[in-house]
């Protein structure tokens, strides 16, 4: 795969793009969203956890994988919109299946899937959150937009930076909906449960069998 950083408005970003030939309907999208330690005006900071590293190290999935950069100080939910400009703005110009994007990340990008699930339902065919705080995310209200989505919930069961009991109210709500998520929680595994999710033998062809109609 062929992975640059981009220095951009409204948001810096990391684009990876599989070099292999493009399917006949376009290359499926997955939407990354990087930690809080990720923020800032370097896009290149992006490139140190999740999947845009294990690109880096030689990950090669059929994905056109897009990677934005939260600025510092802020975090994704108040960078929903700005986030769906620029998947627009590159996205738009690339040979993509527009029934086949999805939308995953970890810690504070965990959360962020939430806002752009509930924003952006009918862009996103499934999501998969990683270690994700509930945080201001209002659970019972917005859960309803999201009964429709495939949803995959990873956490480490000794997370000590975002307790595992967060996932299992996401897990409640969503269930409350009709929606029972798919859940993954890893015995004895602190904060960093991304390494074990994006490494789970399915974790793509998982998220290959959810398509838009």
């Amino acid at each position: 795969m062929v992975q640059t950083s981009y220095r951009s408005e409204p948001l810096n970003y990391v684009l990876s793009i599989s070099d292999g030939d493009v399917p006949a309907d376009g290359w499926p999208v997955i939407l990354f969203l990087h930690g809080s330690g990720e923020r800032g005006i370097d896009p290149d900071l992006v490139r140190q956890y999740g999947l845009p590293r294990f690109i880096d190290e030689g990950l090669k999935v059929p994905f056109i994988v897009l990677s934005p950069q939260c600025p510092e100080g802020e975090t994704w939910d108040t960078q929903v919109v700005p986030t769906g400009v620029l998947m627009d703005d590159v996205l738009g110009s690339l040979p993509t299946n527009k029934h086949r994007t999805y939308v995953t990340g970890l810690s504070m990008g965990g959360h962020g899937c939430w806002f752009m699930g509930i924003t952006y339902p009918e862009r996103f065919a499934a999501m998969a959150m990683i270690c994700a705080p509930v945080a201001n995310a209002n659970l019972e209200r917005d859960a309803p937009v999201l009964k429709n989505m495939p949803v995959w919930i990873f956490h480490g069961e000794a997370d000590s930076v975002v307790p595992v009991d967060d996932a299992y109210r996401y897990q409640a709500a969503l269930m409350a909906v009709g929606n029972p998520p798919r859940m993954t929680i890893y015995p004895g595994v602190d904060h960093n449960a991304w390494d074990a999710a994006y490494g789970e033998p399915d974790f793509f062809d998982w998220l290959l069998r959810h398509q838009l109609t």
